[in-house]
């Protein structure tokens, strides 16, 4: 009954605008023959009736236009029938109210404030006395109030520090001003008779303090990570293209398949495994970025992952990233991250922080043996 009352109403629809505006106004304002009236019908036939001879070509399309009205029409009908008008109108009235919302809503104006250059702001100390010198200079601050802040602030004098140094009071002796603080006249006074005016300073001090600051070199690790995949269990595949990512090796298993990448970029990296408004997550270093190569190793290993599902295999497809060249500075923040991920992350070579596993001890086992023919099949999926 609903497809029945929808045909009908369509189909009265269709016909109000096919025969009572376009067609009727189409014969009458060339031939001056309206649809429907009789006299215009009655005048026909007699013309038929009389011998009408059709010789003009407006003639043939005025009765060419009366044979194929029916046929325009019902298949005008079974077209109109098939597209969905509930949506349709939705559709265009949603785009109407939008674009009248747009038309319609306040202008906003954008204030743009520069901001100062970085060389004729001064930022503030990072030490207590200052923040207190810096309170002081306030222009509404009364002495008075100066006073109870420098009171209230506790400021590690020279006096105070020495008392705390020493356990006991000092109060009685003079002390403080610092020494470096005093003037040459002072130090004169200060110093006894017969001791030397200037303390140098102890020889190879610097390059003691150099020797302190300077980062030991990263002992290199000597490891094969063929022989160590293949001692492990694994056929090897090197230098394969995964999902359009070229990776080192595809190690393939009886139980799982390692996807192996190993990163020669020299330099410390900040390591990011988040996207930022749909882009790929970045690495950074001092000079330079990088779209995050943990991030292209995942995708490429679940394509892979997908692809051997499909083929039926039960292998466990996992990405393993050794840091070979450079160091992730921020490796213990991502741990976490790169967990959550499923990818092992590991060094080899010079690669850092020393706190991560080397590549040996992160590379896991594959027990039994697999088929060189399912080697092959697997090998031919990427």
């Amino acid at each position: 009954m609903k497809n029945t009352k929808r045909t009908l109403i369509i189909g009265l629809v269709w016909g109000i605008l096919f025969f009572l505006w376009w067609l009727k106004g189409f014969l009458y304002e060339n031939w001056r023959f309206d649809l429907f009236s009789y006299k215009s019908w009655k005048y026909l036939t007699d013309e038929f009736v009389s011998g009408w001879t059709i010789s003009s070509s407006s003639d043939w399309i005025f009765l060419f236009t009366l044979i194929i009205a029916l046929p325009v029409f019902f298949y005008g009908w079974r077209i109109l029938l098939k597209v969905e008008w509930r949506k349709t109108v939705q559709l265009i009235w949603t785009a109407l109210v939008v674009r009248w919302r747009k038309a319609n809503a306040p202008k906003k104006v954008l204030k743009i404030v520069a901001q100062k250059s970085h060389k004729k702001v001064r930022p503030r100390p990072l030490n207590r006395i200052a923040r207190v010198e810096d309170t002081l200079s306030e222009p509404t601050m009364t002495v008075k109030a100066a006073a109870d802040v420098v009171e209230k602030a506790d400021v590690p004098t020279f006096s105070r520090e020495a008392e705390r140094a020493a356990g006991k009071s000092i109060a009685g002796f003079n002390v403080s001003e610092p020494a470096f603080m005093a003037s040459p006249a002072d130090e004169e006074e200060a110093l006894p008779s017969g001791e030397p005016r200037l303390v140098e300073e102890p020889t190879g001090a610097h390059e003691d303090l150099e020797a302190l600051l300077q980062v030991p070199p990263i002992e290199p690790l000597n490891e094969n990570a063929v022989s160590l995949l293949i001692s492990n269990g694994y056929k090897v595949v090197k230098d394969a293209v995964v999902g359009g990512v070229p990776v080192d090796y595809v190690a393939i298993g009886a139980e799982k398949i390692l996807v192996l990448m190993l990163d020669q970029q020299k330099g410390d990296w900040l390591a990011d495994e988040e996207r930022f408004n749909g882009e790929d997550p970045l690495w950074f270093s001092e000079s330079s970025h990088r779209v995050s190569p943990i991030f292209q190793l995942v995708g490429a290993a679940a394509f892979l992952a997908q692809k051997v599902a499909r083929k039926g295999y039960l292998q466990q497809v996992i990405p393993v990233f050794a840091e070979s060249e450079g160091t992730l500075i921020n490796a213990e923040d991502m741990e976490d991250t790169w967990k959550e991920l499923g990818v092992l992350v590991c060094r080899t070579n010079i690669g850092g922080p020393e706190t991560l596993a080397s590549l040996t001890q992160t590379l896991p086992k594959s027990e039994g043996v697999i088929d060189a023919g399912d080697v092959n099949v697997i090998r031919d999926l990427f």
